[in-house]
C-alpha cells in the first residue's frame, strides 16, 4: 500500500511540468479489466468474492492511434494521441457474501502524439481513480442466468489536457447477466455513464473541436471456453466492448473494440491472461491496435 501511494505521488508531481496536447479534452481509455476477476477480460460477471476475501490484479496495455481529429484552425487531421501505454492496479474485497467493493488506480507511463500546434509531445500521467460496488441480485441456476448490479464512481485525478481524465467526477450503473454451459461461459453487460457535457477545446484560442463528450451508453459481451488439458486450467477468451455518446451518437463518438486472448490458472490463486485486439470503428478512443497482459491473485475461490 505504501508503494501505491508513492507511485501516485510520483505521477502527480510529474504532471506539474510534463507536456500535453494544449487542449481541454476527456478520458480516452475505455479499456479496463474486471477488477474482481469475474467475467471475461473487461466484461463483468455476476460472481462474488467470499466475505472478507480479496482479489488483486495488475494489468498493462499498449494501444495506438486513439485520436485522429480535425483541427478547426488548420482543417487538417491530427493524430493527437498516437501511442498510449497504461497500467492499472485493482483491489476488490468481498462483503457478507452479497457484495464486492473495489478500487482501481490507473497509471499512464507513456502518452505520445501531436499537440494542437502539431508538434510531438511525450508525457506521463495518473488516470481517474475508480471506486466500485457490485451486488448480486440472482445467483445462476440450471434455469436462470446470474444477475448482478454494479455502480462505479470515478474521481478527477487524471488530466484532461493529456486525455487521461474526464476533468470531473463520473458515475455509472451497469446490469450484468452471465451463464455457464459446462466449459462454455457467456456474459453480457449493459450500462449508463453520467458525464458532464463538454467539447474538446483549444487552450490557446478557445476554439471548440468537432467532438462532444456527454452521457454514454455502455455495452459489451464476452465468452470463454476451458480447454481440455492440464485440468482445464487454460481458457480461450473473446470479447466485444463499446460505448456511445447518447446525445450525439455517431461513428466518431462510438468506440467499439474486439479482443481475443487466453488465460492460465496456476495453483494457489495465481492467474495470467493475455490478449490483443483492435477498434472496429473510426472513433475517439478506438485504437488501431491494443495488446495487453494481466496478472492477478485470487485470495479466495469465486462463488
Amino acid at each position: 500500500m505504501r508503494a501505491l501511494f508513492l507511485l501516485i505521488s510520483l505521477f502527480c508531481s510529474q504532471g506539474a511540468y510534463a507536456s500535453d496536447t494544449g487542449l481541454s479534452g476527456f478520458n480516452i481509455q475505455h479499456f479496463h479489466l474486471a477488477g474482481d476477476g469475474s467475467g471475461v477480460f473487461s466484461i463483468e460477471g455476476s460472481q462474488l468474492l467470499k466475505h472478507h476475501h480479496n482479489f488483486l490484479r495488475l494489468h498493462s496495455d499498449v494501444s495506438g492511434s486513439l485520436i485522429t481529429s480535425g483541427n478547426p484552425a488548420t482543417n487538417r487531421l491530427v493524430d493527437l494521441i498516437d501511442t498510449l501505454w497504461s497500467s492499472e492496479i485493482s483491489f476488490s474485497l468481498g462483503l457478507f457474501d452479497i457484495a464486492n467493493v473495489g478500487l482501481q488506480v490507473p497509471f499512464y507511463f507513456y502518452v505520445g502524439g501531436n499537440n494542437e500546434s502539431q508538434r510531438n509531445f511525450q508525457t506521463t500521467s495518473l488516470g481517474d481513480v475508480g471506486f466500485d460496488g457490485k451486488i448480486r441480485l440472482l445467483e445462476e441456476s440450471s434455469k436462470t442466468p446470474g444477475v448482478a448490479f454494479k455502480a462505479r464512481l470515478t474521481a478527477p485525478t487524471g488530466e484532461n489536457s493529456k486525455f487521461t481524465g474526464e476533468g470531473s467526477p463520473t458515475f455509472s450503473l451497469k446490469v450484468i447477466l452471465d451463464r455457464h454451459w459446462d466449459d462454455l461461459y457467456v456474459a453480457t453487460n449493459l450500462g449508463y455513464q453520467f458525464i458532464d457535457r463538454h467539447f474538446i477545446q483549444s487552450g490557446r484560442t478557445g476554439a471548440f473541436w468537432n467532438v462532444k463528450n456527454d452521457d454514454r451508453l455502455l455495452f459489451g459481451m464476452g465468452t470463454s471456453y476451458k480447454l481440455p488439458w492440464q485440468n482445464k486450467s487454460w481458457s480461450v477468451l473473446g470479447q466485444l466492448i463499446g460505448e456511445t455518446v447518447i446525445s450525439h451518437g455517431s461513428e466518431v463518438t462510438t468506440p467499439i473494440e474486439f479482443h481475443l486472448g487466453c488465460s492460465k490458472k496456476f495453483d494457489h490463486g495465481l492467474n495470467l491472461e493475455a490478449g490483443a485486439g483492435r477498434g472496429l470503428t473510426n472513433a475517439i478512443g478506438s485504437p488501431a491496435y491494443r495488446v495487453f497482459l494481466g496478472l492477478s491473485y485470487d485470495f479466495s475461490t469465486l462463488q
